[in-house]
């Protein structure tokens, strides 16, 4: 059989007493003015924030796009770019930048390299020819 408890169990909990309510004290005084919606607002920040993310996870395909008009537009306006033998000048920027990005350690290099080689490879793929230097010697060994 089970031993019987000789003592009874006290529950001891305690009550807060009741206080009155603090005084409710009104003032009236003007709304101040808001300088737009509050709702236009919030959109406003919410769509900066999405785009600034999104520039953020893209900015390596932003580099290049940019490097591509960069030498799109230094070529527009018949600034002359160094060449590497047959190369043309946006092959010889792009294998520079390349080179730099590969052995100095620097991504940013990489990416500009490759808008520049992309612009490279299309421009061949486009007219079938590599436009290098025109005074470039190439030599042959078969002659």
């Amino acid at each position: 059989m089970a031993r019987r408890r000789s003592a009874t169990r006290v529950i001891t909990r305690t009550v807060q007493a009741p206080r009155a309510p603090s005084p409710i004290i009104r003032i009236a005084a003007p709304a101040a003015i808001r300088a737009g919606g509050r709702r236009a607002g919030r959109a406003i920040r919410r769509g900066a924030g999405h785009a600034g993310r999104a520039v953020m996870s893209e900015k390596h395909t932003i580099t290049a796009i940019v490097a591509a008009g960069v030498i799109g537009l230094l070529e527009k306006q018949g600034i002359s770019i160094p060449t590497l033998g047959p190369l043309p000048p946006v092959a010889t920027a792009g294998v520079a930048a390349w080179a730099y990005g590969r052995w100095g350690k620097s991504q940013m290099a990489q990416h500009i390299a490759t808008g520049l080689l992309s612009v490279a490879v299309n421009r061949w793929a486009a007219t079938g020819t590599i436009a290098g230097d025109p005074r470039a010697v190439v030599y042959d060994d078969d002659e």
